[in-house]
């Protein structure tokens, strides 16, 4: 028995940054009813469909939080998803950018009457 994580590297990347196939299988049902726990046929289908997809394939990555939350990768990959997870693998950890949560500005706090008026009704 060998105690070694298994590879998940396609076209020279390591992907194992952005998919934990045990993650990926519980998140979504279809995928576990399709492929059960198999790690290699659910990387696969991360591959060939999931990152076209947007499909979350870690909890330590989400592309959409990270797409949303990068103006310079909008303009860059535009909706090519896949780019986005190669970013992140190639440079975007490297350079400690967030990769979950987007950023949200605070939104001002509003009393009752304030947030009334707002939709034009008296409290």
């Amino acid at each position: 028995p060998s105690n070694t994580t298994p590879s998940f590297k396609h076209n020279g990347l390591d992907y194992s940054l952005v998919f934990d196939p045990i993650y990926y299988a519980n998140k979504y049902g279809d995928l576990k009813k399709a492929f059960g726990t198999d790690s290699k046929k659910l990387f696969k289908h991360f591959i060939e469909h999931g990152v076209q997809e947007g499909r979350v394939g870690s909890a330590e990555f989400n592309v959409h939080a990270y797409k949303s939350r990068y103006l310079d990768l909008q303009n860059a990959f535009g909706n090519d998803l896949p780019k986005y997870y190669e970013h992140w693998i190639r440079s975007g950890k490297r350079e400690n950018r967030k990769r979950n949560a987007p950023f949200l500005p605070a939104i001002p706090r509003v009393g009752a009457r304030g947030l009334c008026s707002s939709f034009g009704k008296m409290c």
